[in-house]
């Protein structure tokens, strides 16, 4: 059952968590309020625990958005009604099951881009050439952990 107190929580949040309830009740054992500025209500924020260097999921929400970040890299928002919820259980389902693969790239130690591809343009990145800028790969389980120094012309190929 959800440790906090659901009247606390804006609307949003409260639809939020409802529907965690639904299709993830084990997740609302890592469920906490948070405070949002410039309101009274609070925010819903899950951490979905992992051990391995990808660390948790978490899922915050925030007035009438959900963000879900993947990494300390990457976060995706998802806002609005059912729908996003739906799909922001889509990203996650594959995060955990490693059919997406989070990736960060960076040039002389700063930061460039992340976001996270599927299994098919992860089993690419081995092919593109060597260059001036480095990607890492985070998984959830781990299995698919790379790093690459490589040519971010040809790595931005990938997607088209």
């Amino acid at each position: 059952m959800l440790s906090l107190h659901v009247n606390e929580l804006s609307e949003y949040s409260r639809s939020v968590a409802r529907l965690i309830s639904k299709h993830r009740p084990a997740w609302l054992a890592h469920a906490t309020a948070i405070e949002i500025e410039g309101t009274s209500h609070k925010a819903l924020e899950v951490r979905i625990p992992n051990e391995n260097p990808i660390g948790p999921i978490i899922i915050v929400t925030d007035r009438d958005e959900m963000t879900v970040w993947a990494s300390e890299y990457f976060h995706h928002h998802f806002s609005g009604d059912d729908g996003d919820f739906e799909h922001a259980l889509y990203f996650i389902d594959n995060v955990m099951s490693e059919e997406f693969i989070i990736y960060w790239v960076s040039k002389d130690k700063n930061w460039v881009q992340s976001g996270f591809f599927d299994s098919v343009r992860f089993d690419l990145l081995k092919d593109v050439p060597v260059g001036d800028h480095h990607v890492v790969t985070r998984s959830w389980a781990g299995s698919r952990d790379r790093e690459y120094d490589i040519d971010f012309s040809v790595f931005g190929k990938l997607w088209y």
